[in-house]
C-alpha cells in the first residue's frame, strides 16, 4: 500500500501542537519496517523540514511550489459566503496537486486540522484535531470564527474518516457534524518522541542559561486564550496569600492572541516569580520539562495534551484541568487532576504536589513504565492497521 501524507499545508515556522503531531507521526510511520511506502506531499517552503525521512524506495518527497494561487482563490470564494462555490473553487484550484497525490498514493492522510481539497478518488483520512471554535467562539474574531466553521464542516463532510485523538473528539464530531457514522471515525491517541524526552541525563546547564531556579513549576504553552494562563496565575496568587509559598513559574510559547491580557495580568499583580521564556531551543524545552518540579497544563479545551506525555516520559510530575480528554489520559498515566473552572482546586493541588516528594516519586515511576505505549511507533502502528481495513474495502 502507498501511503500518502498531504503535508503541504504545515508551516515551517510555527511551533506548536499541530506541527509535534505532524513531526511526531511521520516519525513513527517511517520508524516502521514493512511493505508500504510513504509519500510524503510538502512544499518549497517546508521541503528541510521532512527532508531526512526520504529513503529511497521506501519513503518519497513530493515538491510543489507554494499553492499562493490556489490559497488567493480559495480565500475569495470564502469570503463570499456560499460553502458548496466555495467548495467547488477549492476543488478546481487544488486539480493539478490532487491529480499527482492520486496518482501516487492509495490512500491520502492528512494530519493538518483541514482538507487540502474535498473531492478525492481515494481514500482520504483526516485529523482534525479539535472543534474549539465551536465550544469557545468568544476566542476568535468574526471572520476567523467564519472562516474555521465553513471550512470545518466542509472538511468533515467531504473526508471518507477522521482520527480523533480522544473518545471525547470523537463524542464532539458525532454531535457537531451529524452527517458522520460512528464507523467513519476512529479513536488514536497523540503520542510522545521517547527517544528524546525519555533520557536518564539531566542537563542542569539550562537553569544558569535562562536564570531559572532550581525548583520550579513549568507550563509549556502557546500563549492562547484557550490555555488559560489566568488562571494559573491567578493560583500563584492564592496559594501564596494562604500559604506563604511562592511558586517559580517557567512559561514556554509563542504570543498569540492572550499575550497583552497575560504580561498585564503580570504586570498589574507584581508577579516577579513568573519567567517567559517565548520560544526556545528544543533541547532547552527537553532540559526544562526534566528539571521542572511540576508540569501544568490549565487549558480549557483539548483534543489531547502533547505535555502530558512529554512531561511522563522526561520523569516530571503532572498537574492538568479536568477536561475529558485529560481524564481519559489518566486511565494509563498518573495525573494530578483539578477542577477546570476553580481557582481553589488548582491551588490546593500545587501545594499538595509541591510539599509531596514520595507521591511524586511514584507517579514519575510508574509513567516511565507507562508512557512506552505512547511512543509515535506504537501510534503509527494503530494509524497504519486503520489504513489498511481502510484499503482493504476498496
Amino acid at each position: 500500500m502507498r501511503i500518502g501524507l498531504n503535508c503541504i499545508d504545515v508551516n515551517p515556522d510555527y511551533v506548536g501542537g499541530v506541527n509535534t503531531y505532524v513531526l511526531g507521526i511521520v516519525t513513527g510511520l517511517h520508524q516502521l519496517k514493512n511493505n508500504h511506502s510513504l509519500q510524503i506531499y510538502v512544499t518549497s517552503l517546508n521541503r528541510h523540514v521532512f527532508q531526512n525521512f526520504e529513503e529511497k524506495g521506501r519513503v518519497e518527497l513530493f515538491e510543489f511550489p507554494v499553492p499562493l494561487k490556489a490559497r488567493n482563490l480559495s480565500w475569495k470564494a470564502f469570503r463570499v459566503g456560499i460553502p458548496f462555490l466555495y467548495e467547488w473553487v477549492v476543488d478546481f484550484s487544488y486539480a493539478k496537486i490532487r491529480s499527482v497525490i492520486e496518482k501516487n498514493s492509495d490512500v491520502i492522510y492528512t494530519p493538518t486540522s483541514n482538507s487540502l481539497y474535498y473531492k478525492s478518488n481515494i481514500p482520504s483520512v483526516l485529523s482534525m484535531h479539535d472543534i474549539q471554535h465551536d465550544h469557545f467562539p468568544e476566542f476568535f474574531s468574526e471572520l476567523e470564527l467564519k472562516r474555521r466553521k465553513m471550512t470545518y464542516h466542509s472538511s468533515a463532510k467531504h473526508a471518507h474518516y477522521l482520527q480523533a485523538s480522544s473518545r471525547y473528539i470523537k463524542e464532539d464530531f458525532m454531535s457537531h457534524f451529524s452527517f458522520l457514522k460512528a464507523d467513519q471515525i476512529f479513536v488514536i491517541s497523540e503520542g510522545v518522541n521517547n527517544d528524546i524526552f525519555k533520557t536518564t541525563v539531566i542537563d542542569t546547564s539550562v537553569l544558569d542559561k535562562y536564570k531559572i531556579p532550581k525548583k520550579y513549576l513549568f507550563y509549556p504553552a502557546q500563549l492562547w486564550h484557550h490555555k488559560n494562563h489566568l488562571h494559573l496565575l491567578n493560583a500563584l496568587i492564592k496559594v501564596k496569600e494562604k500559604t506563604g509559598i511562592s511558586f517559580p513559574l517557567v512559561l514556554t510559547g509563542q504570543k498569540f492572541s492572550a499575550s497583552e491580557q497575560i504580561f498585564k495580568y503580570i504586570e498589574d499583580n507584581k508577579l516577579t516569580d513568573v519567567l517567559y521564556l517565548g520560544k526556545v531551543p528544543l533541547q532547552d524545552l527537553i532540559s526544562i520539562y526534566h528539571n521542572a518540579t511540576i508540569v501544568v497544563t490549565t487549558s480549557l479545551h483539548e483534543s489531547s495534551s502533547l505535555p502530558i506525555f512529554e512531561a511522563a516520559a522526561s520523569g516530571t510530575a503532572i498537574v492538568a484541568s479536568n477536561i475529558p480528554p485529560n481524564v481519559e489520559t489518566a486511565e494509563h498515566l498518573s495525573i494530578n487532576i483539578f477542577e477546570r473552572d476553580s481557582v481553589d482546586s488548582l491551588a490546593e493541588t500545587l501545594v499538595k504536589v509541591w510539599n509531596d516528594e514520595e507521591l511524586r516519586k511514584e507517579q514519575i515511576s510508574h509513567n516511565l513504565k507507562t508512557i512506552d505505549i505512547y511512543s509515535w511507533k506504537n501510534i503509527a502502528l494503530q494509524y497504519v492497521s486503520a489504513f489498511e481495513k481502510i484499503y482493504k474495502t476498496l
